[in-house]
């Protein structure tokens, strides 16, 4: 099926998929595919290395230790969280706004070729640095529950919702931040360069949020 641009086999208990052939699935070869849901089945490994213009990506809930996008230069969104991820790779992806790689046990995360990104859920992984100097679009930012002792997001001035609870983050600069912003953090940390209450700034409204988890629905 050559043609195929889509292909949704969530909830099944597949082990392992080759999107290069899917031979398993007997659906020949995609090279057209933009969508695929392979999500809450027991795969342990993905080959997507024939599937140059997948634009989104939904792996979540499956066992995977590795994850290699670095060549699919027209994704956009990347689901992959609740796995057993220990590496991902995302090579140049400048299209990709939207990462969602929580619960899983990263201890490094690479965003640096990731400049368009607008939403990041990276709890609950082993992170101890994250570098989002590249990120100059981020909004929506949740790395709590990671080993991070300090968090510079001098560059990310367009921030709209932040929640940092991370028990070795003691202090947080907020100086450049002039948006309303909302902030969950620990009542320990200090937080400076704000006269609002950094708890109290304003309330997300859940259609604020939810506008950042319809992008590329089919």
């Amino acid at each position: 099926m050559p043609e195929l641009q889509s292909i949704d086999c969530s909830k099944n208990q597949l082990r392992s998929l080759d999107v290069s052939a899917l031979t398993e699935l007997d659906l020949g070869n995609v090279p057209k595919m933009k969508y695929l849901h392979c999500d809450h089945n027991e795969l342990s490994q993905l080959d997507l290395d024939n599937v140059p213009k997948l634009q989104a990506l939904h792996v979540h809930d499956n066992y995977l230790t590795k994850l290699d996008l670095g060549d699919l230069e027209s994704l956009g969104m990347i689901c992959c969280w609740n796995n057993d991820l220990t590496e991902l790779n995302l090579g140049d992806l400048p299209l990709v706004e939207l990462l969602y790689c929580w619960n899983n046990t990263l201890a490094e995360l690479d965003l640096h070729t990731l400049p368009a990104l607008l939403f990041l859920q990276c709890q609950g992984n082993r992170l101890e640095t994250l570098d989002l100097s590249e990120n100059k679009q981020l909004e929506y930012l949740d790395c709590q529950y990671n080993e991070l002792s300090s968090l510079d997001l001098s560059k990310n001035v367009r921030i709209e919702f932040l929640d940092c609870h991370c028990k070795n983050i003691t202090r947080l600069d907020l100086s450049w931040n002039w948006k309303k912003l909302f902030l969950e953090v620990d009542p320990a940390v200090e937080v400076t360069g704000r006269k609002q209450d950094p708890l109290t700034d304003y309330q997300l409204e859940f259609s604020d949020l939810y506008r950042w988890c319809v992008y590329y629905k089919e």
